[in-house]
């Protein structure tokens, strides 16, 4: 196998430490402004010029131009082995804009191609599918391997600092990913599409992993985009509900509609382009664009669930996955909503907008809205008074823990329709030890709300916690909760895993 690597990485020459046994060899890609002709001639090290090899984009490096595609054909054969097996160990941010050299190549020369890709991912397990959404095209891949070194660098000291701790880590890994290039050398050519190896770490072999076509990236986009996800459902079925409220809301505001039949064929998933672009030109053409807020704040958004119907509240609705959160629940949902939308963004109030307005119609006539999630949504009030300001006509429901300081709860006290509260366990020792925090904010602001708005806008759920507590525990909590005057209470079970 040959292993390509890019100059960004500072300590990969450690490899060949552990290279010399193996049937491993590395080569590196370098970028210089000032190509002579031993540099373009060096032995195991690829040169490109920025300028001539790249096309350019804001003055970043973009993607590879027409002449440099074919000026890599020619080096990389030159060290691709009968094997046909090639390496790529890349960091985000690094040569990415090469990977579709990589994958044109490999298609055209029946490569094997195995990606070691590493970057920084805070709480993401890197040994689960939804990492693989940063890899576009990522089922062209025969492996892919994840490294995580979130943490491991202090990017607030000196350059030279940095460098160290990067040629540390670098160093440190070397070895392992030697072993998992070996290891992925031996797996069999993927014959069909959307499917990959993805190497997990826990069991340290590769695991074959099946992709829907929603789960791959097949486009250029920005990295940390925000994930949009359309909620699981009876498609068709959704499609058709979805029809009728267009068909109603145009009736509502005296608009001419026509739709052709739906001549879709494949899995529907409630919606698509067609649907959205109808749903949006209504939208468009019956409301007068609201006046933006003053001043622009932004948070921190992980994704987007879009068609959660009477899930979250009421109506057709889009959930929005805050991030961070105070409490550290050993059956936190979050961390499964962290593999799922592996990273955040921040958005401003009208970027959200924008990204999730195309449901508006649905919104308005089903009774629906906008439910914030997270992590805790209520850390970032400011910014939901914010859209309520700018979009007052969606319901606004949150998902919260009320773990938080009075403060921000009182800033939603007119703004918020419906308060969906998990509040774990009445029993402060029990909620201590189930979350890690007291539960003396929960309390306080749970009594200000029975004293500030209706019952009816008040669901508070209280869990079955595995291991934390038992039944008399669950009656315990129902009780308290009945006598601070709270008349909307669901149990449920905590799916563990």
């Amino acid at each position: 196998m040959i292993m390509f690597y890019e100059k960004s990485s500072f300590g990969w020459n450690s490899l060949n430490t552990y290279l010399n046994n193996t049937s491993l060899r590395c080569v590196k890609i370098d970028f210089d402004y000032h190509l002579s002709d031993e540099k373009r001639n060096s032995k195991n090290v690829i040169y490109y010029h920025k300028e001539d090899d790249y096309e350019l984009h804001e003055g970043l490096l973009a993607s590879p131009s027409k002449f440099s595609v074919r000026n890599m054909e020619r080096e990389f054969l030159k060290y691709v082995n009968e094997d046909k097996q090639v390496g790529l160990v890349v960091c985000a941010g690094g040569i990415d804009c090469l990977l579709d050299v990589f994958i044109e190549l490999a298609e055209k020369y029946q490569w094997y191609l195995h990606l070691i890709y590493l970057g920084e991912w805070e709480g993401t397990e890197v040994d689960h599918k939804g990492l693989l959404r940063i890899i576009k095209n990522a089922d062209q891949y025969d492996s892919i391997c994840f490294l995580n070194r979130y943490g491991m660098i202090d990017y607030n000291e000196k350059l030279e600092d940095v460098i160290a701790q990067i040629t540390a880590y670098e160093e440190l890994v070397s070895e392992d990913i030697a072993k998992i290039l070996l290891k992925a050398q031996k797996l069999h050519k993927i014959q069909q599409s959307h499917k990959v190896n993805l190497y997990n770490h826990q069991k340290e072999v590769y695991e074959l992993i099946k992709l829907e076509e929603n789960e791959i990236i097949r486009h250029d986009s920005e990295c940390f985009s925000i994930y949009e996800y359309v909620y699981g459902n009876d498609g068709k079925k959704v499609c058709s509900f979805l029809k009728e409220l267009r068909k109603k809301y145009a009736k509502q505001y005296h608009e001419h509609l026509l739709e052709k039949p739906c001549r879709f064929e494949a899995e529907c998933r409630g919606t698509c382009s067609v649907c959205e672009n109808i749903a949006m030109n209504l939208w468009h053409k019956t409301k007068k664009p609201n006046a933006a807020y003053g001043k622009k704040i932004y948070a921190p958004v992980r994704g987007i669930e879009r068609l959660r119907i009477q899930t979250d509240g009421e109506g057709v609705r889009t959930l929005i996955a805050l991030n961070h959160c105070m409490l550290n629940c050993r059956y936190c949902i979050n961390k499964q909503h962290i593999n799922v939308f592996p990273f955040y963004k921040k958005v401003s109030v009208e970027q959200l907008g924008s990204m999730i307005e195309k449901d508006a119609v649905y919104f308005e006539m089903s009774n629906g809205g906008v439910t914030f999630g997270g992590g805790e949504p209520l850390l970032y009030a400011d910014f939901i008074q914010a859209f309520h300001q700018q979009y007052p006509e969606w319901n606004i429901d949150v998902q919260t823990s009320l773990n938080v300081l009075a403060y921000d709860v009182e800033k939603l006290i007119d703004v918020v329709d419906v308060w969906h509260i998990d509040v774990k366990d009445m029993n402060p020792r029990i909620y201590e030890l189930y979350t890690g925090c007291s539960n003396e904010n929960v309390i306080h602001n749970l009594k200000m709300l029975c004293t500030r708005i209706p019952q009816c806008k008040i669901r508070v759920r209280v869990p079955h916690i595995p291991k934390y507590h038992c039944d008399k525990d669950i009656v315990y909590s129902v009780q308290v909760l009945r006598e601070m005057g709270i008349e909307n209470i669901e149990e449920f079970d905590y799916m563990v895993c």
